[in-house]
Parts: structure tokens; C-alpha cells; sequence
């Protein structure tokens, strides 16, 4: 062979022995003796070439060398053996460099294709899956760049997480990140890039939607704050439940200060940040646990395994400003979600919020439940007793507070779901005053229903159809009894625009039910209060 076919050859055999080295290491220190051999093989034939383009061996010395070497990548019938411009390829033997050209471009070609096809480039479905996202840094003009610092401490959670999803008893999650060599995923993770929590929830949303991710974990360094802090933050996708308020950007405790740069070898760095992060880390585990459960609709088990989280061992150092109000949250969440069916769990889920809110008082999230609590606790009394117990007015209390507050959950939503939830407060206290004939105080509360909620719908995106049908139909609710009083009065006219109001609002949540036909809690909502309420109000309207 000429000097550029050896050259040529040269190029081949390394890219055929980096093909082989990432073979050995899948098999993590266990690769079978015949792979080993062949790498050997490799090694010394890229010497035995190297020394006859040196011209310390001939070219029939080295024809002879190459002869007994296993150089096929595929190992199969094809063996490579390379003479004097030749390559023997079984028993056939052909000029070797326009072959050797053909062979490699077949090889590479296929193997782009099985790449393709076979590496993913998106999440597996029905998988609890979970990206961790490269951790970036924060400069003077709140820009968001790439550093060394982040990429190592993004690493770090990453290793923390397969550690602790390996106990898990049943399926774990599936776990991304941008460490993952070609030959696990084909897309990149990268950065959550945003100055401002909204901005960052954007990111993150977008990142889940392309990887078909439930949950992405991220943070960045702020390097110019004195001193410089992580802020460690997680999303959950908007999967099943959009009027879910555990949807979007969840800051996972307080700010943890940091020294820069990084040097997660040294001993004493490697224990503060076990303390500090480590611990969150396994939090998030036993977070994902409880949330895997309730997506598959398993309430019970989930609230079971929260539950147990709280007295886990290793959460023993888990303090209150390392985001525990999250874990007591989610706690009261899953109880208030049992408590449809079994009022029993009112109880646990009232305790749950009010410790969350102990931990942290302007948990805004924290607040929506614990008037949600207000809420079902009126709803299960008699009409009569609802006045006598105070809860309709709780309820009212929490739901402005959150109102006020909801900034303090930026990308959420909480404010808008706050709205909506205050508007069904007061059409409650309304209807509590309706029924003990104190019109004078009910319709004052009926008209703040129906304000809150009509605020709601303003916020609200056209593609929101759960938050939509609630709305609508608590704005129905509100019109319709409103209606009732004004028509047992004088005023008939203003009583039938009510009615009116209460039927194009009945008839609005209908068209968002049918705009998701699939969504069975639509079609709950749809078929078990909004149609039967039209149909009721139509009748009215007819003999007025």
C-alpha cells in the first residue's frame, strides 16, 4: 500500500478501536476475553502500521503481521487482512483502497441508521421520567451561561439520584442527563436558561415537552451574589391534571451558599454539599416516589409512602429551610384528595398544611389547601349548619391570601387558581345566607364570586379547559342563584338577564367538556353538574 492508503487504513483501525472501547465499556469492567483480544489485536496492528509508514518494517513484514489479527468490527465472515494493496475478505480478495473506502462508509452509514433508530431521543411513556438539567450560572445582567462549577454539581445530583432510585421496590424512574454517553439518549438536556422564576418555569416546560419528561431538576450558581448560592429548583410537567397546582416551578428550599470554584474531591467540599444538596436529593427521591403513585392514581399508596418519608432515616438531617414544607404539602395534598371519599381525611390534611405553613408561612400553595380544607369541611355540613361553623369565612380568608400573594409562586398560576377558588367561596357563603333567607348578605357574596371568577377568566389561555369548566361552571352557579333572588322580587327583568348570564356560562363549560373529549373528569364535570344546570335553567327561562 501507498503511504495515503496506509494513512487511510491508519483512520480506519482507530475508529474501529474507539467503536470497541465503548463496547468494553458497557459491559462496566466484565467485557468477554474475545472483545479484549480483538482491542489488542487493534492496538497492534495500528503499531505494526505506524512503523511501516515510519519505514522500520516492510510492506511484506507487515502483511505478514496484519495476517492472524482479528480486525473485523462486525466479527462475522468478514476478516480484514491487508497485503500489498489488497484486502481478503473470506476468499475473495480485492484491490484494497477503494474497498476499504466502500467498507468504512458502509459501516458508518449503518451504524448512523441503527443510532437512529435504535438510541432514543425522547422518554420511554407511561415512565415516571426525570431530566436533570445542566446546572448553569447567573452573571451581573442575570444571564444564564454554562460553567464548569454547574456541570460538575449537575453530576453530582445526577449520581445522587441513580443512588437512591436504585432502592426503590418497585420500577424506578428513568433518569436523564447530559453526562448519559451517544449510544443512551440522542438529545441534549442542557441548561434552564431565565433571569426570573417565570422566565426559568418557560424553560423547563419546554425541556419536559421535548423529552417527554415528568419532572426536570435544575439550578444555577449566582456567582455574583455576596456570597455566591445555588438555588435548587425542580418542575413538574402538566401530564394529567391541568388544574393541578402542583404544575410548574417548585424552589426546593432556601439558597445554599456556596465557595467557587467547586472541588467536589476534596473531602470537606463532598460533605457540605452531602449535607446541604444531598439531602434534597434524597427528598426529591421520595418525592418522585409518592408522585409516580399518584399519577397512576394509587392515592393511598402515595400519601403511604409521603407519610413515610417523614420519618425516613435518611431525612433525619432534612432541616426546615432545605424545603421540607414541600414534603408536608404534598402530604395534605394527596389526604384532601382521599377526603372526597372518605371525610375522615380532612383531618390529616388540615394538620399537614398547617405544618407546612409552621415551616414556612408564605407557602402561597400551602394556603390554597388548607382552604380547600375550609372548603370541603363547610360543603360536607348541612346548609343550615354551614353559617354556625365558620368555615365558608376560613375558607375565604385563606383564598384572598393567596390571591394577594400568589407572586410568591411565580409561573404556577396559584393566583389565578386562587381567583377561582375565592369565587367559589363566596358563592358558597352566598348560598349559605340564601338558604336562611338573608338576601340582604347573600347577594353581596354572589356578586364577589361572580367578580373573582370572571378575573379568572380573564387570565386564563384559551387551552386551559379544566381551569375553564370550573370557572364556568362556578360563574353558572353564581348567576343562577343570584337570579332566583332577584326574581322572587320585583325586578323580573333583571332576574331573567341572570338566568340568561347562568346558561351561556352552563353552556361555555359544556363546549370546553367537548373540546377534550377524552378527558374523563371533563366529561364528569359535564355530565354530573353543567348539562343537567343548563337543562334546569332552560326550563326556567322558557316560562318566564
Amino acid at each position: 500500500m501507498q503511504e495515503s492508503e496506509l494513512r487511510t487504513f491508519l483512520e480506519t483501525l482507530h475508529h474501529h478501536l474507539n467503536i470497541l472501547r465503548e463496547r468494553e465499556a458497557k459491559y462496566g469492567g466484565n467485557a468477554p476475553l474475545e472483545l479484549l483480544n480483538q482491542i489488542e489485536d487493534h492496538h497492534t496492528a495500528i503499531q505494526l502500521v505506524e512503523s511501516r509508514i515510519n519505514g522500520d518494517i516492510s510492506a511484506r513484514e507487515l502483511e505478514d503481521a496484519l495476517a492472524p489479527l482479528n480486525l473485523s468490527l462486525d466479527r462475522g465472515d468478514t476478516e480484514i487482512v491487508a497485503g500489498k494493496n489488497i484486502v481478503k475478505i473470506g476468499s475473495l480478495v480485492v484491490p484494497a483502497f477503494p474497498l476499504m473506502v466502500a467498507l468504512v462508509a458502509v459501516v458508518v452509514v449503518s451504524a448512523l441508521l441503527g443510532w437512529y433508530y435504535l438510541v432514543p431521543a425522547k422518554m420511554p411513556l407511561n415512565t415516571f421520567n426525570v431530566a436533570v438539567a445542566e446546572f448553569g450560572k447567573i452573571g451581573a445582567q442575570g444571564k444564564v451561561s454554562a460553567s464548569k462549577d454547574g456541570q460538575e454539581l449537575s453530576e453530582w445530583m445526577f449520581g445522587e439520584l441513580q443512588s437512591e432510585y436504585k432502592s426503590w421496590p418497585t420500577k424506578p424512574p428513568v433518569v436523564w442527563h447530559d453526562s448519559m454517553n451517544f449510544l443512551q439518549k440522542r438529545a441534549n438536556i442542557g441548561l434552564v436558561r431565565g433571569s426570573t422564576p417565570v422566565e426559568r418555569q418557560q424553560a423547563a416546560q419546554e425541556i419536559a415537552g421535548r423529552l417527554g419528561a415528568t419532572m426536570v431538576i435544575y439550578g444555577n450558581i449566582a456567582v455574583n451574589a455576596d456570597p455566591p448560592h445555588i438555588i435548587p429548583e425542580f418542575y413538574i410537567a402538566d401530564i394529567e391534571n391541568e388544574a393541578d397546582e402542583i404544575v410548574g416551578i417548585h424552589q426546593l428550599g432556601q439558597p445554599i451558599e456556596v465557595r467557587l470554584p467547586l472541588d467536589l474531591y476534596d473531602q470537606r467540599a463532598s460533605s457540605f454539599f452531602e449535607q446541604n444538596l444531598g439531602v434534597r436529593a434524597d427528598a426529591l427521591a421520595w418525592f418522585t416516589r409518592g408522585l409516580a403513585l399518584d399519577l397512576s392514581g394509587r392515592h393511598q399508596d402515595a400519601l403511604a409512602v409521603l407519610q413515610e418519608a417523614e420519618n425516613e432515616e435518611q431525612l433525619k438531617s432534612w432541616s426546615d429551610n432545605q424545603g421540607r414544607e414541600i414534603l408536608y404539602y404534598f402530604i395534605g395534598r394527596q389526604a384532601l384528595f382521599l377526603s372526597r371519599e372518605d371525610a375522615a381525611y380532612l383531618d390529616e390534611a388540615e394538620a399537614a398544611f398547617k405544618k407546612s405553613l409552621e415551616i414556612n408561612p408564605n407557602y402561597t400553595r400551602a394556603h390554597l389547601g388548607l382552604g380547600g380544607v375550609y372548603f370541603q369541611r363547610a360543603q360536607q355540613l348541612s346548609r343550615p349548619e354551614r353559617l354556625q361553623s365558620g368555615y365558608p369565612e376560613l375558607a375565604v380568608e385563606e383564598y384572598t391570601r393567596v390571591v394577594a400573594e400568589g407572586d410568591n409562586s411565580p409561573g404556577s398560576q396559584i393566583g389565578i387558581k386562587g381567583l377561582l377558588a375565592l369565587g367559589k367561596a363566596y358563592r358558597l357563603l352566598g348560598q349559605a345566607y340564601f338558604d336562611v333567607n338573608a338576601y340582604d348578605q347573600a347577594v353581596p357574596a354572589y356578586e364577589q364570586a361572580t367578580d373573582s371568577i370572571e378575573q379568572a377568566l380573564a387570565l386564563l389561555d384559551p387551552g386551559q379547559h379544566r381551569l375553564l369548566a370550573e370557572a364556568f361552571l362556578g360563574l353558572g352557579i353564581a348567576y343562577e342563584q343570584q337570579a332566583y333572588i332577584q326574581s322572587g322580587g320585583d325586578d323580573k327583568t333583571a332576574g331573567k338577564l341572570l338566568f340568561e348570564k347562568a346558561y351561556a356560562a352552563y353552556d361555555n363549560c359544556i363546549k370546553e367538556a367537548e373540546a377534550q373529549f377524552y378527558d374523563t373528569t371533563l366529561q364528569d364535570v359535564k355530565n354530573k353538574f353543567c348539562a343537567p344546570n343548563r337543562e334546569e335553567v332552560q326550563k326556567v327561562l322558557a316560562d318566564l
